[in-house]
């Protein structure tokens, strides 16, 4: 990977948020309460291989949070909150846009979820402010997996990343991807990968067909 473009993400991803902070905590701080959610990863807590520049800037990001909820606090601002949210593979075009010099076409990590999820999980933190928050099953248990076993976990996701997240037959030209240049096309909050919808609609709907289900069986059995 060129160091230009690796410097490319850095300057992003982390002054990008930098200059965020900067621009709303002062309004925040003056009317006394407020809330600044900055996105980070589970990448920002469980590193992978490919994207070290992107994974830096994760874990850059929720070590910004920190500081700044240290800040506020010794400031005697605690009614300003600072919330970092970390989700797993989320259904954008990141995964066809990003930078790519692997030689090889990149697929999401499932499973995927879709960008409605991940702005409900959002919400969410603005309603009831947690300090960070892991989106995803999967992404939580990677992320406790790191925590008990970091050797084995280090190990498996390696391994994980080069057979599921690379296609192993499939060539791909290298890119900066949109580092520097808008991607061209309409735009799109979908990337196509067929993100899970939120949990809450799937037990639900599956509540709602065992209900069903049970009803259909009391009625035979009435009979």
């Amino acid at each position: 990977m060129p160091l230009e473009d690796f410097r490319r993400v850095l300057e992003v991803n982390v002054m990008g948020y930098v200059h965020g902070a900067r621009a709303v905590l002062p309004y925040l701080r003056n009317q006394g309460s407020g809330m600044l959610v900055n996105v980070s990863s589970v990448a920002g807590v469980v590193a992978k291989p490919y994207t070290a520049a992107y994974c830096m800037s994760k874990f850059a990001l929720r070590s910004l949070s920190t500081s700044l909820r240290q800040e506020l606090r010794l400031e005697g601002d605690r009614k300003v909150k600072v919330c970092t949210v970390l989700p797993g593979s989320i259904d954008t075009p990141l995964f066809q846009q990003a930078a790519n010099y692997s030689g090889r076409q990149v697929r999401a990590l499932p499973p995927v979820y879709s960008p409605d999820r991940m702005a409900g999980v959002i919400v969410g933190v603005v309603r009831w402010p947690r300090r960070e928050v892991v989106t995803g099953p999967r992404a939580r248990n990677l992320v406790m997996q790191s925590k008990l076993v970091p050797g084995f976990t280090e190990r498996l996701l390696a391994r994980q990343m080069d057979r599921r997240h690379l296609f192993r037959d499939r060539t791909a030209a290298l890119t900066s991807g949109n580092l520097y240049e808008p991607a061209l096309g309409p735009g799109s909050v979908d990337g196509g990968w067929h993100g899970r919808r939120k949990t809450a609609v799937r037990r639900t709907l599956t509540a709602a067909a065992l209900t069903t289900g049970a009803v259909a069986c009391a009625r035979r059995v009435l009979r």
